[in-house]
């Protein structure tokens, strides 16, 4: 006997019938189990770098392995609404086929507009296509809340200020591996950018899309304005800060700004450029039209270190700026290649650079790109030592002070020897001075190349006979330097 069905019993099988057998599929195929990077357009991936997707009825859930600025490996782990984030991927980009001329009323096309978080920007007689950021920012804000959420948990656990949060959050952009979207998927047009839970679930994003992803996560935590700053063929962040010497700014409506490069693949600090650029085309405020709102499932987010030995390295010199003038290179092995350590310019003009690892060694060389500075390489035991200090103040190093650019040289004497060693040549900078940071010992510094120290009075010790010959001791376990004028 046929029985009359409700009428909200076929809506909801219709819906589940439509999101299982067409909206599913069609997303399903944004979670490769591995990225074929030769599909993606110019990808690049940091070789330290994981990212791990899955999803069932309810849930997106991600696993990222990334690096911080202090170089820590964190593993973040969090999950997402599967329907809101479908819905939002399902809305993004204009179909193609209504820019071929639209047949609807004027209002239809602003809402489809809207719908699409895109819009027609007309400039006199020019029409172009624009993103709406301020409500695809908005929209995504719920959709990485588990991102937001471990941020605030580690800013609270570790004591951060808000300026390391927002290189925490960079550093998490950078690592993402990086390559172009389409200008049309799905026969829509999307621009080459890719809404935040998209490019999650790929695996992969550009400049753009890092730039909304950034955003999604700044505005999820703190209601502190923040700009989008558009140059020729990028786009980067700015978050409001007071700057410090050498950050890189940018100025709106009386404001200034400090630039948040979040591209990648390259680690870059709060107020530092990954790439040159020439001009600033536009600057976006992001304002966002939406109240944020946690998602109504419960939202699941774990974060870890990875456990290693930390060593922070500080270079200065009192009174001088020396940002630009040295380059510090590190490796783990012997015969290993090296890296070069991105040494962060503090207020005080000091470079520090902090680095975490599972080995207990570390191999340190300086370049100087300047003359007058000088650093032999060392060892240092990690798994003992949770600092080192380069000082090239005047009463820290080795401090030589005679005629600008021109060659001295520097003599020293082992343990329990008697016979002087021409260890280093020495070239002044423009103010006649050069530092060097050696191991302790016995110094002295001549014009001579050839310069033979005497050291034959036998009512001397050796040590005395040292002094007397005019060497000096440099204390470098105890940061007592020696001055030569010569």
């Amino acid at each position: 006997m046929f029985r009359y069905t409700p009428y909200w019993f076929l809506l909801i099988i219709t819906s589940f019938t439509f999101y299982k057998y067409f909206l599913f599929p069609l997303y399903y195929t944004n979670l490769p189990k591995s990225i074929d990077d030769s599909s993606v357009n110019k990808y690049k991936k940091n070789k330290w770098t994981r990212q791990e997707i899955k999803s069932d009825d309810k849930y997106y859930t991600y696993s990222y392995k990334f690096k911080d600025h202090n170089k820590k490996t964190r593993i973040w782990t969090w999950n997402a609404p599967k329907l809101e984030s479908d819905r939002l991927i399902e809305n993004y980009g204009f179909p193609k086929d209504a820019m071929r001329g639209y047949k609807g009323s004027k209002k239809e096309f602003e809402n489809l507009c809207k719908k699409s978080y895109l819009y027609i920007d007309k400039i006199g007689p020019v029409r172009s296509w624009n993103f709406n950021y301020n409500d695809l920012i908005s929209d995504s804000r719920p959709l990485v809340t588990g991102i937001a959420d471990i941020i605030k948990k580690t800013a609270k656990e570790e004591k951060l200020k808000m300026r390391e949060v927002v290189d925490l959050i960079l550093a998490f952009c950078q690592d993402i591996p990086y390559g172009i979207p389409p200008q049309y998927t799905n026969e829509k047009l999307i621009m080459g950018l890719h809404p935040p839970p998209l490019g999650l679930n790929n695996g992969w994003i550009d400049c753009d899309s890092k730039a909304v992803l950034f955003a999604s996560i700044y505005t999820a935590i703190t209601s502190a304005p923040i700009v989008l700053v558009h140059v020729p063929r990028h786009l980067f962040v700015g978050v409001p800060a007071i700057p410090g010497p050498y950050d890189n700014t940018v100025s709106y409506r009386g404001k200034d700004y400090i630039i948040a490069e979040q591209t990648g693949t390259m680690k870059v600090h709060l107020g530092h450029i990954g790439l040159e650029y020439a001009k600033v085309n536009n600057i976006t405020p992001v304002e966002v039209t939406k109240n944020y709102v946690r998602p109504k499932l419960p939202i699941y987010s774990n974060s870890k270190v990875l456990a290693g030995n930390t060593l922070l390295i500080t270079l200065k010199e009192e009174n001088a700026k020396i940002f630009k003038k040295l380059k510090l290179y590190y490796r783990f092995t012997k015969n290993g290649s090296w890296d070069y350590a991105r040494l962060k310019p503090m207020s005080d003009h000091s470079l520090k650079f902090s680095i975490t690892d599972v080995n207990e060694n570390i191999e340190l060389k300086l370049r100087s790109l300047s003359d007058g500075y000088y650093y032999s390489n060392e060892t240092i035991d990690i798994s003992k030592n949770d600092y080192l200090t380069l000082d090239f103040s005047d009463d820290k190093c080795i401090y030589i002070k005679s005629k600008p650019l021109i060659n001295t040289y520097l003599f020293s004497i082992g343990e329990g020897k008697s016979k002087a060693n021409m260890k280093k040549t020495c070239k002044t900078d423009s103010s006649g001075i050069f530092r060097a940071i050696m191991p302790s010992g016995y110094y002295l510094v001549s014009l001579n190349k050839n310069y033979k120290p005497k050291m034959g009075n036998v009512d001397l010790s050796l040590d005395e006979n040292k002094k007397a010959s005019g060497f000096k001791y440099y204390d470098r376990e105890n940061n007592i330097g020696i001055r030569f004028d010569i």
